[in-house]
């Protein structure tokens, strides 16, 4: 009888085995299926992914020019389908659905342009003004934003107003600081003062005028009495739409009496720009660019500009060839007859002895005073004009408007350095030659307008007189105008039969400007501007200034896109998260959202950990597994202590190196 008991138990044992058996072999293979559905959804998420770079990249290159509808794109485990809506402030909605195998996928991405101006409201002149009455604002917020705070989905603030720093302090009291709003706004500091900053740089504005002077749409001449006819530019703003901006250039006054409005950039030219009565509403930029006339005003009634106001005066270089002074020339020195402005350029300088190169200081005497605009005329390294494609410009523009009769020569001289020296003092180095324009002699050309080029090599490969002259010549002659002069030295030998005679070891170009012409001389006069804004609102907006890249490269080259608020849903089990596109995968944060479960299982080095489901390509592609672990590979034990611990497997080698060993202690 016992034997029957023990064959029964023995029996139930192996039954008992064999349904554990299944039972682990029925997990694994629901572990499998759950890691293969995992892997697809993994898959998909890819898919969605690729369909979004595609239509990141062709809003890049067509902006609202994108085509909105994409044809399938087949991979090699599933599929993408891309579509672009068009929104009606300029933004776009990007929508990617994605599948592999039975798990689908689905992006919503809202997309905006970044193109920023360094202010909503850009003003600068001699003497500036601005008033404003009524309810007015001048906010540097995304327009659709109503906090200065930087937030998902729109552009980050600039500043409400930028100046100069001279008029930054007066424009701060004209203005009501909590109506001037933008980046750094509050009234309390006294350095922002309502988002009030000086720093006004003019080169990149300049540079986005001459861009959009190139690349007008339509340009408005004035009439005898310098006005601009609204009807004409009415139809020109009206033929104007969102997704086709126009670049309208006013040349002359702009005087608006009825209502209008307009998508693109609208440039006034040497005018006044009044909108009054029926207002103006404009998708854009607004600029009022003076460049003769003493003062201009501006009259903003009833105006909203979403994008940007530029408002400033530029000064013209004094290269004008109209301005041309009375003036005779002696020997290699140039005598003005009549009140003059001055300009000096070195266009190059190239001298060498041996293995280095030798350091050329200069400077200019006008009616018997020196000035030294490059440095100390006699210290080889604070003076050294010869300094190669460094990339310095060794320009001089006075102010100063100079007497009839005064002289114009210019000094030079080249340098030596010591024997056993590395030139890197001062004491180094001694005078190897001077010349002087004053002293006529063979060491030094003057040329002028159509004057033959000497036609000598640059000793030992350096650039030639020619080539430092390059724009300058034409037929081998000298084409400037007629109120130049080019000063060519040589300043390392004195045989001119030497190959080495080159000419080329300074090469210096005069500009002597008429200051009895009105308009030829810049800053001559007193250059004012006059803004006054009653019931008027200018806000900054990032996607309607980058419209304007549709026609300008200086636009185009600095539009970025931004993605946010990109909602992944999915459909398997009901995983959906929120993230931001450009975040690593497994840096991504990951919000929790209504509609499922944010978080996945997988297996990863033997330990099971809790992920974001947008880190999940990630980790897959580092080898980890979805789902749980399989069966027998997350814990071990080891004895510690003379006592048997069950332990994670990931914390065996941190145990081992206390001291115990791996298994039950015997």
């Amino acid at each position: 009888m016992g034997g029957r008991v023990t064959l029964l138990i023995t029996g139930a044992v192996l039954l008992a085995s064999s349904y554990l058996l299944y039972d682990g072999k029925r997990a694994e293979m629901e572990t499998r299926d759950q890691q293969n559905e995992y892997q697809f959804q993994g898959i998909a998420r890819g898919n969605v992914e690729s369909g979004l770079a595609r239509g990141v990249s062709a809003i890049k290159r067509d902006l609202q020019d994108v085509e909105t509808t994409f044809p399938r794109t087949t991979t090699d485990d599933g599929y993408y389908d891309l579509s672009i809506v068009k929104n009606l402030y300029g933004d776009l909605d990007v929508v990617v659905q994605a599948n592999s195998g039975e798990a689908d996928y689905q992006v919503d991405g809202n997309v905006i342009f970044t193109a920023s101006l360094p202010a909503a409201f850009v003003v600068e002149d001699d003497v500036v003004e601005v008033n404003a009455a009524g309810t007015y604002q001048i906010s540097g917020v995304d327009r659709r934003m109503d906090t200065t705070v930087p937030a998902a989905g729109y552009s980050n603030p600039v500043r409400g107003l930028i100046t100069t720093e001279d008029h930054r302090a007066a424009l701060a009291g004209e203005l009501d600081s909590y109506r001037v709003v933008g980046k750094g706004s509050a009234p309390e500091d006294p350095v922002d003062q309502g988002s009030i900053i000086g720093g006004y740089d003019e080169t990149d504005i300049e540079a986005f005028y001459q861009d959009a002077k190139s690349n007008a749409t339509t340009t408005l001449s004035a009439d005898p009495d310098g006005n601009v006819s609204e009807t004409l530019f009415s139809s020109a703003a009206g033929n104007s739409s969102a997704s086709n901006p126009a670049i309208i250039r006013a040349m002359g006054n702009l005087n608006l009496t009825s209502s209008v409005s307009g998508y693109g950039m609208l440039i006034v030219e040497d005018g006044d720009l009044n909108v009054l009565g029926g207002g103006l509403d404009w998708e854009g930029v607004v600029m009022v660019r003076k460049e003769w006339q003493d003062t201009v005003a501006v009259n903003l009634q009833n105006t909203t500009i979403n994008g940007g106001f530029i408002a400033y005066d530029y000064e013209l270089a004094p290269t004008l060839g109209l301005c041309v002074p009375d003036f005779t020339i002696d020997g290699d020195e140039a005598v003005v007859n009549e009140p003059f402005a001055l300009r000096v350029e070195v266009l190059g300088a190239a001298i060498v002895s041996g293995e280095y190169d030798m350091p050329v200081t200069a400077r200019v005497n006008v009616g018997g005073t020196a000035y030294e605009p490059w440095g100390s005329y006699d210290l080889a390294l604070d003076g050294n004009v010869n300094t190669g494609n460094s990339g310095i410009t060794y320009l001089w523009e006075p102010t100063e408007i100079f007497e009839a009769g005064s002289r114009i020569a210019i000094d030079a001289r080249s340098w030596t350095r010591a024997e056993g020296t590395d030139g890197s003092l001062e004491s180094h180095w001694s005078i190897s030659m001077e010349e002087n324009s004053s002293i006529e002699g063979p060491q030094i050309y003057l040329l002028k307008d159509d004057d033959p080029v000497p036609s000598v090599g640059g000793f030992q490969g350096q650039y030639s007189v020619a080539e430092f002259l390059d724009g300058y010549i034409e037929n081998d002659m000298l084409t400037v105008d007629a109120n130049q002069g080019v000063s060519l030295f040589e300043l390392g030998v004195t045989d001119t039969g030497s190959e080495a005679f080159d000419l080329q070891d300074l090469v210096v170009m005069i500009t002597m400007i008429d200051a009895s012409q009105s308009g030829c001389v810049p800053g001559g006069g007193t250059s004012q501007l006059y803004v006054d804004i009653i019931n008027s609102e200018i806000h900054y907006s990032s996607e309607a200034i980058a419209k304007l890249g549709l026609h300008l490269n200086t636009v185009r080259e600095d539009i970025d896109v931004k993605i946010t608020e990109t909602a992944v849903q999915g459909t398997q089990e009901g995983e959906a998260g929120v993230y931001e596109t450009g975040i690593e995968a497994d840096d991504a944060e990951v919000e929790e959202n209504t509609e499922g479960v944010t978080t996945v299982t997988v297996c990863h080095n033997g330990s099971e950990k809790t992920i974001p489901f947008a880190a999940l390509a990630a980790y897959i592609g580092r080898g980890a597994t979805m789902g749980t672990c399989p069966i027998g590979t997350t814990t071990t034990t080891v004895c510690h202590n003379n006592k048997t611990k069950v332990i994670p497997l990931s914390a065996l080698p941190a145990h081992l190196g206390h001291g115990d060993t791996e298994g039950a202690c015997q």
